[in-house]
């Protein structure tokens, strides 16, 4: 037994390097056609905060999904656990995208209308969601449980929690990348958190993918530490946050999100918070949202606001590991 985990966590660890390395090597080699041609410019709403990266490339993020998804697929074939085609269905879905907006706001300055964004965001998510129930019925989950509690809504309502899980963590993680490393370093925290639950819980195959996830991104963050010299884009921001979303649906562990990725949760509140009181109250809530504008507005430097940030990140997901461990490790 010891022999076996002891190959265990050394097979786990293996290819974590193997996709970190994969992704520095791959960003490293995309810089280098990069440079020039990849540019989206700074956002607009930001120009005057972010004005100096208007030249830095972006689309970083297709690395992580090419990388990714190979693994995906050997872990397809490896394990035999059709849970993963689901994941490679919303992974890919999500990828194009991501890609498609990008490659817009490269070649036009404008990403696609939202409307076509959120048609291929529900889409992408509701093929997903159909393949693992298809895949694996009796499994599917048809409430939404944490510990011992929980509340029954059937599958179809299950679906629909699920796709508003998916499409919400999705579209936080996009709104996170705003900041150098900010996005990617929550990520990288959140997969190695879910992954390190899916262990102890006995799922090895969801923590084999996390930890791959968490190799991947961190990669990306070598070369997307302020400074940054590329930037994730919609094609890695709005892919991980979907995929991570399944990953934790998979686990029953969503509400977790609640705590663990209490960041995630504030950058979209913000942004919903600041339309609602622009429409109805004609008043900016935010000095500009997401929120990690408002305390750039503020005038605090951006290196503290992404590392205050990822130390609130850190503090969220020890209690909601504290939450995980009295919940399903301590017996009654």
């Amino acid at each position: 037994m010891a022999l076996c985990c002891s190959l265990t966590v050394g097979y786990v660890v293996f290819f974590t390097l193997v996709s970190f390395f994969l992704v520095l090597l791959g960003v490293k080699f995309l810089l280098r056609y990069a440079i020039g041609v990849l540019r989206a410019g700074a956002r607009e709403h930001i120009e005057a905060l972010h004005i100096a990266k208007k030249d830095t490339p972006t689309m970083g993020g297709a690395v992580i999904g090419f990388t990714v998804a190979i693994a995906m697929v050997g872990a397809l074939y490896m394990f035999q656990d059709m849970r993963v085609f689901s994941l490679l269905i919303l992974w890919i879905t999500f990828l194009v995208t991501g890609l498609w907006d990008d490659a817009c706001k490269i070649r036009y300055a404008r990403g696609i209308s939202i409307v076509k964004k959120w048609v291929a965001l529900c889409l992408g998510t509701a093929v997903s969601l159909a393949a693992w129930y298809w895949v694996a019925p009796d499994a599917y989950p048809v409430g939404v449980w944490y510990g011992m509690g929980g509340l029954f809504v059937g599958a179809i309502g299950y679906s629909v929690w699920a796709a508003i899980v998916i499409l919400s963590t999705a579209n936080c993680v996009n709104f996170a990348d705003g900041l150098d490393g900010l996005a990617a370093s929550l990520v990288s925290l959140y997969m190695l958190f879910f992954g390190l639950c899916a262990f102890i819980s006995g799922d090895s195959v969801l923590g084999f993918l996390c930890l791959i996830l968490f190799g991947a991104t961190l990669g990306f963050l070598w070369h997307n530490i302020y400074p940054a010299a590329i930037f994730m884009g919609d094609v890695g921001s709005l892919s991980l946050g979907g995929v991570l979303a399944l990953l934790v649906l998979m686990m029953r562990l969503e509400l977790l999100i609640l705590v663990a990725c209490c960041i995630l949760v504030l950058e979209g509140l913000s942004v919903i918070i600041q339309i609602v009181g622009w429409r109805f109250f004609k008043r900016r809530i935010f000095y500009l949202a997401p929120l990690h504008h408002h305390f750039e507005k503020m005038g605090i430097p951006e290196t503290q606001v992404v590392g205050r940030f990822i130390l609130i990140s850190i503090i969220a997901s020890t209690l909601a590991g504290l939450s995980f461990w009295y919940m399903f490790c301590i017996p009654v």
